[in-house]
């Protein structure tokens, strides 16, 4: 996916593992809140 790949590019880059986990967590999150939006709308 090009997230993991562009926050791959970050980690190398700035190599700070806080915004991946940042980013890792908000993207967790989002997935969990369109399953309940899925489940909601059925």
């Amino acid at each position: 996916p090009p997230l993991l790949e562009r926050t791959a590019v970050l980690l190398r880059r700035k190599n700070s593992w806080q915004t991946a986990a940042a980013k890792a967590f908000l993207h967790m999150a989002l997935d969990k809140c369109a399953v309940v939006g899925g489940n909601e709308s059925r």
